[in-house]
């Protein structure tokens, strides 16, 4: 597999959530970079996915429901969400395994929700090289 947009990766190590907790070494992650950034060889830019949140989503939240189970490509076990203000860069070293896609219009609406995240927390969150 390579890197692609809206691909679901893992990572060697947990990254920290937005409670402060340790994170979860099996996380899956979702790459939101453009494919002509990914082309270029740039650093990747990650939200998490969780199976945490609240039921029905609000439209107001900062998470994106993802497609699971056999219908969707992704992969996902477990009905997920995109949590848009949970966004990392880091390099692509810290890659171990590679997922599925998720869906183009999932992907559209995440990369929405963590502008409107960034622009009014001002928050990403940058990893340092292993």
């Amino acid at each position: 597999m390579s890197f692609k947009e809206g691909r679901i990766v893992y990572l060697h190590r947990a990254l920290p959530d937005p409670q402060g907790g340790d994170g979860d070494y099996n996380r899956p992650w979702i790459i939101i970079n453009r494919q002509s950034q990914l082309d270029r060889g740039d650093d990747l830019t990650i939200v998490a996915s969780t199976t945490s949140f609240e039921k029905p989503v609000p439209t107001t939240s900062p998470y994106v429901p993802l497609r699971s189970g056999k219908v969707g490509s992704a992969g996902l076990p477990r009905e997920s969400v995109a949590h848009c203000g949970w966004v990392y860069y880091l390099p692509r070293e810290d890659v171990r395994d590679f997922g599925g896609l998720i869906e183009l219009r999932e992907l559209a609406v995440i990369r929405l929700k963590v502008d409107e995240f960034i622009n009014n927390n001002g928050l990403i969150r940058e990893v340092e090289p292993r």
